[in-house]
């Protein structure tokens, strides 16, 4: 796969916890510190990868830096993704914790909900024959606080106890998880 990806909780914000988290995800079997790191540098270095970090928000400065080195050090790419705050403290804060960090930044724009459109839906579900009713259903998923991950889960949820992708069956997945959607 082309993407390393972890999720991080208040637990795993530390160097130590994003280590943990790298390692299980390429690997790696080392449990001394720096040698974790040395050898998750190793293992990405010339992979052509890249390195997706969701609920970043939870990440500590100490943690962002190491990020930015392990990137340097093996020439992978770091997506940050979390909420707003995520943004605003590489890009406003004007602190020299974050110029390392912001002067690194490939693409500096945040993509939110209302950024999602019907043709994003279709390029992500269209291709599992969904009647556009669905993909419809989908869409308008995205655009509340659920966002993408809400649609996704929508999906998943679906397919997995219904044979078919239809409007009816969309709608039950959502009333059983207690997802509303205006139509």
């Amino acid at each position: 796969s082309l993407a390393v990806g972890i999720t991080i909780s208040p637990t795993y914000s530390s160097i130590t916890g994003v280590n943990e988290l790298l390692a299980e995800q390429v690997g790696v079997r080392e449990r001394v510190a720096r040698r974790i790191t040395r050898e998750i540098v190793s293992k990405l270095r010339g992979s052509g990868r890249v390195v997706i970090i969701d609920e970043a928000q939870h990440l500590t400065t100490r943690t962002l830096n190491h990020l930015r080195c392990i990137s340097d050090e093996s020439g992978v790419g770091i997506c940050l993704i979390g909420n707003l705050e995520v943004y605003t403290r590489m890009k406003g804060s004007g602190k020299a914790d974050f110029a390392q960090l912001f002067s690194r930044i490939g693409m500096a724009k945040p993509i939110m909900t209302i950024d999602i459109t019907k043709d994003d839906i279709s390029r992500i579900f269209g291709q599992y024959g969904i009647d556009g009713e669905s993909l419809d259903m989908l869409y308008r998923i995205s655009q509340t606080s659920y966002g993408l991950r809400g649609a996704v889960n929508v999906f998943v949820n679906t397919a997995a106890v219904f044979e078919q992708i239809t409007v009816p069956n969309v709608s039950r997945v959502m009333r059983d998880m207690n997802i509303g959607v205006s139509a």
